[in-house]
């Protein structure tokens, strides 16, 4: 347990955090995340020019997917953008790529009237899961977002439905008002551990850049075209040349396929698939989480032409993990 939901918990004489529950309800802290607020004047045109997704349909009541690529096109950042007021806009990035985020922006931004800023201690980051959180979030902030990616925004919160079908929602709260908002956004809830969060994307196919896979792969070895992630009609942006010659001209030989581990073993971002068939290294893992009954669930970019073979595995602490495909919830051209 992270010492800052210790620490959320024996302020408000809560649950310890448990991967099982009778409930089918959950909150949980979202504490391998942080914020990057990007405000200014010029912070929406600055956005726009760096980021894949169209930045311009992002407002006050809708959020985006979006990612950031070198000018060669390599991935380096992921994130969940919101709206929260004219000229401000929060990024929700893994804790991982946050330092080196801020770097890659600041090349450019000194060129615009905006500024960045890692706004991650001023805020605490949910998630919520089940059929009876949307009840929960109403009664606290007064409605709730009902379609994929709408949000909510006020002075000191922002919610987004990250699948409202499912009961999947995110709250970013700043700290000065949580003792207001999380006894009604909580009550009957039970808490979990982050990886359990990371499950649930993993399950809706949405593959999220860390520090060891940063700047190896292109958005649409990510799936990034079938999650909303890019725009083919914003215009320009860092990366769009690689991005859209791929699309239009290329040949994806690899891409992001959600796999069963049949093993509990620690592995890790980046640690290789392969191939018994093709005696080979044949993909990498991406994101990895526990799902029980001794088993984990995770996103892997694999060669295409080996993703089929019955003799996939990994490796970890000298054994090998067989490993099974599973569906996506997408469908990809």
């Amino acid at each position: 347990m992270h010492d800052s939901w210790a620490s959320l918990l024996s302020q408000f004489d809560l649950q310890q955090p448990t991967p099982k529950s009778t409930g089918q309800d959950f909150i949980y802290l979202l504490d391998h995340y942080r914020l990057l607020a990007t405000q200014g004047p010029d912070a929406g045109k600055f956005l726009q020019g760096q980021a894949s997704c169209d930045i311009n349909k992002i407002t006050e009541q809708q959020a985006q997917y979006g990612s950031l690529s070198s000018p060669k096109g390599r991935l380096y950042a992921h994130f969940l953008a919101s709206k929260n007021s004219d000229d401000s806009y929060l990024l929700r990035l893994p804790l991982s790529i946050v330092e080196n985020t801020q770097q890659n922006l600041a090349k450019y931004l000194a060129f615009f009237k905006a500024q960045q800023q890692d706004c991650s201690s001023d805020y605490s980051l949910f998630g919520l899961k089940g059929p009876n959180v949307s009840a929960n979030i109403a009664n606290c902030f007064g409605s709730c977002p009902s379609t994929a990616l709408a949000s909510l925004n006020g002075a000191d919160y922002s919610v987004i439905a990250i699948d409202p079908e499912q009961g999947l929602y995110e709250c970013w709260i700043k700290n000065s008002a949580l003792s207001l908002y999380w006894p009604q956004l909580s009550g009957g809830l039970s808490c979990a551990a982050s990886e359990y969060w990371q499950l649930q994307l993993i399950r809706l196919g949405i593959a999220e850049v860390s520090a060891a896979t940063a700047d190896q792969y292109i958005a649409q070895m990510l799936n990034y075209q079938a999650t909303g992630a890019i725009s083919f009609k914003k215009g320009c942006f860092t990366g769009q040349e690689i991005v859209a010659r791929m699309q239009y001209k290329g040949k994806l030989k690899r891409r992001l396929y959600r796999i069963e581990l049949a093993n509990s073993a620690t592995l890790n971002p980046n640690d290789e698939v392969f191939s018994s068939e093709k005696n080979s290294a044949v993909g990498n893992l991406i994101n990895i989480a526990p799902s029980g009954n001794n088993t984990q669930e995770a996103l892997a970019v694999l060669n295409n032409d080996a993703a089929l073979d019955a003799s996939l595995y990994v490796k970890a602490d000298e054994t090998t993990v067989p490993v099974s495909l599973l569906d996506l919830p997408y469908n990809l051209n």
